[in-house]
């Protein structure tokens, strides 16, 4: 059965009624349309699930089990500034590397500029953590700089 309308439109529902419906025909409307969402909800139709992820270097690809294909996407890759050891009243910036004398290596989350002394445990405005330790060690920075180098590549 199909939906009676009272009005026309050639782009939505084509010819109306072109007066008013009857209680039995607005009746009907709505029956037909619990009918239609109650067979929905009784077979609902099946997902369309994800078949295939692929990776392709720094692309990823999303495959449907119906063919359909979304990407490829680039895969976000974080780069890593190292800027040597911490100084006061400094610019930072999210992925910047530093190192603190006899405390670690740390890595900024957040763009900021540094207090007068370094504090591994400072916050932003929203509590957010400004800095995240990455090694804790408390040696000179000549070997924090071999470790870092030698741990991601020099980047």
């Amino acid at each position: 059965m199909a939906i009676l309308f009272r009005t026309d439109d050639a782009l939505k529902w084509g010819m109306g009624k072109g007066s008013n419906l009857t209680p039995t025909e607005v009746d009907l409307n709505f029956w037909e349309l619990v009918s239609r969402v109650t067979s929905i909800e009784e077979n609902p139709p099946e997902p369309n699930e994800i078949s295939n992820i692929l990776v392709e270097g720094h692309l990823f690809t999303i495959y449907l089990e119906d063919g359909t294909q979304f990407g490829p996407y680039e895969l976000p890759v974080a780069t890593f500034a190292w800027r040597g050891e911490w100084t006061p009243d400094t610019a930072y910036f999210a992925f910047d590397v530093v190192t603190v004398l006899n405390v670690g290596l740390f890595m900024v989350t957040k763009d900021h500029i540094s207090a007068a002394t370094f504090d591994p445990n400072a916050v932003d405005a929203s509590l957010e953590a400004l800095y995240q330790q990455m090694f804790g060690v408390a040696v000179s920075p000549p070997l924090l700089n071999a470790l870092y180098h030698g741990a991601f590549g020099g980047i």
